[in-house]
Formats: structure tokens, C-alpha cells, sequence
């Protein structure tokens, strides 16, 4: 199960993706309620502020594994994450993607804006050094992801 973890400007939003009741295949994805700023501690820091999230008291989301939407110059998305063939939803059960590919191919069915607990998180523009299709920009790592 993977996760995902979004970042605005020098504030960081966490979106994750995990195994929801209706089907234990989707994988759930939200935007942490909570902003930081740019130092997160690496993949390993910000995969630990997505999963806090998720585990929190007033997460609806199923438990499970859950990971940064971000690139560090050397990981990805894309080398990171399982890449399902089943549904992404967010907490509340609607479909923003029929399976990696999908969520890959730069157009969401629905945009992602949904925190842990299921309420909006308002828009946000993300700075995550990460194309849509998972890869890491395509700019020197350094001013693509903020020197990793």
C-alpha cells in the first residue's frame, strides 16, 4: 500500500493512498490537514508526517501504509510507490483515479482535496519536484526538489 505527500510552496500538504472497506484493493488518497514548512526530514520525514496523519484521532481513512507524493532527486513517486491497477478514491469513497496508470496520466477524474478526517482542505497550489506521470522534474534535482 502506498501514500502520498504534497507540498505548496514552502508548506507541505500530505495526500496518501491506502485500502478502503469498499473494496480492499483501492488505495486512498488525501492531503494532510496540517502544513509544514520545506524541511521535512527527507522522503523518510515526510512519509512519517503522512502517516501520523493518517493514524490520527480524526482520520476516517483505513489504516495502512502511507507515503509522500514528493521526489528527492534520486526517488520518485514512480520508483517508490506499488502501482495498482485498482481504484484511488479519497476518504469518502469517490474515484479520482481507475489505477496508477490513470492517476499517472496527468488528468484526475475528481481533483484531490480531501484531509484524513474527509472535510476539504481548500486549494492549495504543491510544490513536490514530482511530474504528473510520478517522475522526478525534469530541472537539475537541486532547484527541482529544494536539494532533496
Amino acid at each position: 500500500m502506498n501514500n502520498l505527500l504534497i507540498i505548496t510552496s514552502t508548506v507541505a500538504l500530505l495526500i496518501t493512498i491506502t485500502v478502503s472497506a469498499a473494496d480492499r484493493n483501492e488505495k486512498t488518497v488525501f492531503v494532510t490537514s496540517a502544513t509544514f514548512d520545506s524541511n521535512l526530514g527527507g522522503l523518510t520525514g515526510a512519509d512519517a508526517k503522512c502517516q501520523a496523519e493518517a493514524d490520527g484521532p480524526t482520520s476516517i481513512v483505513p489504516s495502512g501504509t502511507y507515503l509522500a507524493w514528493l521526489s528527492d532527486g534520486t526517488n520518485s513517486p514512480n520508483t517508490r510507490f506499488t502501482k495498482s491497477s485498482h481504484p484511488y478514491v479519497l476518504p469518502n469513497g469517490k474515484k479520482i483515479a481507475e489505477g496508477y496508470t490513470d492517476l499517472t496520466d496527468g488528468s484526475l477524474l475528481i481533483p484531490i482535496s480531501l484531509g484524513p478526517d474527509g472535510k476539504p482542505v481548500g486549494y492549495q497550489p504543491f510544490w513536490t519536484g514530482t511530474n504528473p506521470d510520478g517522475t522526478t522534474v525534469g530541472f537539475d534535482a537541486y532547484n527541482g526538489t529544494c536539494g532533496g
